[in-house]
């Protein structure tokens, strides 16, 4: 049966489906206190976007990362630190690399133990105190003590009224011995890659923000972090599907937004959309790389050593770890977070080997030997990956089956194609708003988008700010059906030639017109 009958294609929408591709946005309009190198850099972000995207290309051409992953990921590290040397001699490196953000934490005056809402979820933790603020893995911000043990008797009543809370959890939660202070889950935050609960995502990808330097003890420090604020902003909107903007003022202004302000040697946020203002508190001891870091975690990342699996991967040497530190190598469960991906070693946010190490050795250890360099230069590739599974998490899982030919379409973790239509989770895709107009389609298992090339073939690309990935969508009246065209290519939609995913001439009519059509099968994953 042709389905072409219920398109509703109107004039004006016809219009809109043929008119040329906007560019990608670029970095938001730079502060007052911006330096002019910061701001000819910022200028420059979507080309150093390309070039990061071109090294991890040839990486991905020598190593396909479904077969030969430890080697692709050995590859990204050299490409990311050639990326970091690229960016140094074009003076667009702000601050150290060899600094984490959580080794910025003070000392703690004490910890807190009691119920807060983590990912979504309430859970019991024991934090480190900080300054009066409950603090886990050293910059991390679960709020003021004060204010968490106004809330304890609203939060039992939920959890008593909900079953949200699992007494039963402690023991088994604890990691290779470390002491437990208190009873029930003993869970804080974990990256393996994002938070939980879509309540804590940013609607539609986007994250309005203020930078407030008024704190900061003169205009030349000032300056220097506002710099990196506006840079690892900018890394941000050009290497994934979230786009940080300046807070609109007046009467339309957002109430949920990201309030950058200075903090006397401080790196630290909390994790996921908190509702209303919330702080990224920095100084200028933070780098550029440790800003992206702490964004990541206002985004909703978690630190990747405190994944559920992570005992896989790393072993945790609690001899090595300064005494008052201990509480920042807890263990999470999934109720405040979900493992996504394979563990990463090239994460932005992961611990350095000896985060916090008393000096006796290595705090954190590769399973089978070995080590790793920590970096803060730029997104890794599953951290891009991750974010997009992040802002897809409010779009509805579908499978994408073509109208002509009944197969669906897959990832592989190199390629799209099509195939006899199954359950398996590389066939579903989350159609994703982002950009303000256009459609992205992120693949549920690889956290990859389907991109198209300059020859009109498909591929799995990252979900980065570019017109490879983006498309504009064509719906039917009754939703289940849809058209894609491509915004890189004009004029030219999502289709099946020949056996094979790629885009040719927009048709509305015809045999053309039913391979370009796509029908969305709604599942559950």
């Amino acid at each position: 049966m042709n389905h072409l009958g219920r398109l509703t294609v109107t004039a004006a929408l016809m219009a809109t489906l043929l008119m040329p591709a906007p560019g990608a946005r670029g970095a938001d309009v730079p502060s007052e206190d911006t330096t002019a190198d910061g701001i000819r850099c910022l200028e420059l972000a979507p080309a150093f976007a390309r070039r990061l995207a071109s090294l991890r290309q040839r990486c991905e051409r020598h190593a396909t990362r479904g077969q030969s992953s430890k080697a692709f990921e050995r590859c990204e590290a050299r490409a990311i630190a050639a990326y970091g040397r690229r960016l140094a001699r074009q003076g667009c490196r702000s601050g150290p690399n060899d600094t984490s953000p959580e080794e910025r934490m003070p000392t703690p005056t004490g910890s807190w133990v009691g119920l807060a809402r983590i990912g979504g979820a309430i859970q019991e933790v024991e934090a480190a105190v900080v300054d009066g603020i409950a603090v886990l893995d050293g910059d991390i911000s679960l709020g003021a003590v004060d204010e968490l043990n106004a809330v304890q008797d609203a939060l039992e009543d939920e959890v008593a009224a909900a079953d949200l809370f699992d007494p039963t959890g402690g023991a088994d939660q604890r990691m290779n011995g470390a002491a437990s202070a208190a009873g029930g889950v003993r869970v804080t935050p974990r990256s393996g890659t994002v938070i939980a609960r879509s309540a804590l995502t940013w609607p539609l990808r986007t994250i309005p923000f203020v930078i407030d330097m008024s704190g900061a003890p003169d205009s030349t420090r000032r300056t220097t972090i506002t710099t990196a604020i506006q840079l690892a902003i900018a890394h941000w909107n050009a290497n994934s599907l979230f786009q940080l903007r300046q807070r609109r003022t007046g009467t339309s202004a957002e109430g949920d937004f990201v309030r950058f302000v200075w903090k006397d040697d401080l790196c630290r946020s909390p994790v996921g959309r908190q509702g209303g203002a919330q702080l990224i508190e920095v100084d200028d001891g933070c780098s550029q790389g440790n800003v992206i870091h702490e964004i990541g975690h206002a985004i909703g990342l978690y630190h990747e050593h405190t994944r559920l699996d992570r005992n896989r991967w790393v072993t945790v040497n609690w001899r090595n770890i300064q005494s008052d530190k201990t509480l920042n190598f807890q263990q999470f469960t999934t109720a405040s977070g979900v493992d996504r991906l394979r563990f990463d070693f090239n994460s932005i946010m992961i611990y350095g080997p000896n985060t916090f190490s008393n000096g006796s050795g290595p705090t954190l250890s590769k399973v089978g030997g070995g080590t790793w360099t920590a970096q803060r230069t730029a997104l890794s590739d599953r951290d891009i990956a991750g974010a997009a599974l992040l802002a897809a998490e409010l779009a509805r899982g579908t499978r994408l089956k073509n109208d002509a030919t009944g197969t669906c379409l897959r990832d592989d973790g190199e390629d799209v194609e099509a195939v006899v239509c199954k359950t398996d989770r590389n066939q579903h895709w989350f159609p994703t708003q982002a950009f303000t107009q256009d459609t992205v389609l992120v693949n549920a298992e690889t956290g990859r988008c389907l991109g198209v090339d300059a020859g009109g073939g498909t591929f799995d690309a990252p979900c980065t700010n570019s017109t490879t990935v983006r498309f504009r969508h064509i719906g039917t009246t009754d939703g289940k059906y849809a058209m894609y065209e491509s915004r890189r290519l004009a004029n030219r939609c999502l289709s099946i030639v020949g056996g094979s995913v790629r885009v040719e001439t927009c048709s509305q009519s015809g045999a053309a017109g039913l391979r370009q059509l796509w029908f969305k099968e709604e599942r559950t994953l």
